[in-house]
């Protein structure tokens, strides 16, 4: 089977019934000058067991911790209506039937890029957009960014280390 025989029909089916069923829908935002200028955001809906979750993930630089990389975390009880829109956008918009001139490796070093990515177990069919989002996904940029709202204004905050929960590193501090 090709990716896109096992990933569009699980994508259809998310769309029709709103469950995820192995699907992880993902969206990534990053790139730039190196540390602690570098930028790495993510958004992930996924299911833990029968629970949708909803997750943005923020990678954060932090003078006095070994090594400096430390992640804020906001994760959100997602719903099946979410499903089913994001999975109904990602078809209607054809992101993964189309290209588009974003998709170009401008090869430079650091770029600002995006990535919309779904994935099936270990097959992931994904999109990398240099610079911008296409002007054609403006509205999944826009519901994407609507999601990310609401994950960080209702979610469960959190911050790790490598890889362990701990107390905000940056309280007392203006300046993340």
């Amino acid at each position: 089977m090709t990716t896109e025989e096992i990933i569009i029909p699980k994508v259809k089916s998310a769309a029709k019934d709103g469950l995820l069923d192995g699907v992880q829908f993902e969206y990534w935002f990053g790139g730039g000058q190196p540390p602690p200028y570098y930028r790495s955001e993510q958004f992930r809906l996924f299911s833990v067991g029968e629970e949708l979750q909803m997750e943005f993930a923020i990678l954060r630089f932090h003078p006095k911790l070994i090594p400096r990389e430390v992640t804020e975390k906001y994760s959100l009880r997602g719903d099946s209506e979410e499903v089913r829109v994001i999975a109904q956008m990602l078809l209607d918009l054809r992101v993964f039937a189309s290209h588009f001139p974003e998709e170009k490796d401008p090869s430079i070093g650091g770029v600002i890029s995006h990535e919309i990515a779904v994935t099936v177990g270990i097959v992931e069919m994904k999109r990398t957009y240099y610079r911008t989002m296409p002007v054609d996904l403006a509205p999944l940029e826009k519901l994407l960014q609507q999601m990310i709202a609401k994950t960080k204004e209702l979610g469960l905050h959190s911050w790790r280390h490598l890889g362990r929960a701990i107390e905000d590193p940056f309280a007392g501090r203006e300046n993340r």
